[in-house]
Order: structure tokens, then C-alpha cells, then sequence
């Protein structure tokens, strides 16, 4: 009896029951996801400088899958783009507003000098 007892201990994990984590793939990576299944708090990942490159490539992944999902119709296009803005994409456009203003003066300077005009207001 004290053999299998012995046989039992030796099976054992030697520094006590190893950590086990729910590892369900999806297609899109959601560190909030991951830590809640295995009951991590979340700031833990950031708490961690070793986890920074876990995160800058889960990040990496997160948005390309989410944009690849988005052109093929597959996940709604509308949440697709609030996650990519909560990595740091932009929805809005950029505009030189001095260049468009310069080109406008000298469009206007050509139209007024321009002998074209009066022509046709002669025709009118």
C-alpha cells in the first residue's frame, strides 16, 4: 500500500497544480477575453514589461484580422471600425487647408485676369 502511495506522490507536479488557461482561438484576439476566461486581471499584462511584445503582436494580429474580416463582409463593418479606433486608427480626413486656400488665390487671380470672362459676359 505505501508503494502506490509512493507511486502517487511521484506523479505529482513537483511545485504544486500547474496554472491551466482556456486558450479558444478566435479569429480576432481580445486581450480583455483572454485574461477574463482565465481569470487575470487585465493590468497584469501591462503590469509586465516581458509581456509588452505579447501584447505589441497581439495588437499586430487584432488588426489585420479585423480589417481583413471587415472587407469580406464577415464580421459588421461598423464594430470593426470602433475596435481599429481603439488601437489608435483615425477616422477622419486631413485636409492642408493653407495649399487648398493658396491654389483657390490663384485660381481667382487667373479668372480675373482672365479676358475670357468678359467675352462671355459680352455674349450674355
Amino acid at each position: 500500500m505505501d508503494n502506490r502511495k509512493g507511486d502517487i506522490m511521484a506523479k505529482k507536479h513537483a511545485g504544486g497544480r500547474p496554472r491551466t488557461y482556456n486558450d479558444k482561438q478566435t479569429d480576432v484576439p481580445i486581450l480583455a477575453e483572454f485574461a477574463y476566461q482565465n481569470n487575470i486581471p487585465r493590468t497584469t499584462f501591462y503590469d509586465y514589461p516581458e509581456f509588452s511584445t505579447l501584447i505589441k503582436k497581439l495588437i499586430d494580429k487584432k488588426e489585420s484580422q479585423l480589417e481583413k474580416l471587415a472587407l469580406f463582409n464577415v464580421i459588421n463593418s461598423t464594430m470593426a471600425v470602433f475596435s481599429l479606433k481603439q488601437i489608435g486608427w483615425r477616422n477622419e480626413q486631413e485636409v492642408n487647408v493653407k495649399t487648398d486656400l493658396e491654389e483657390f488665390s490663384k485660381a481667382m487671380k487667373n479668372l480675373e485676369s482672365d479676358d475670357t470672362m468678359e467675352d462671355f459676359e459680352d455674349e450674355v
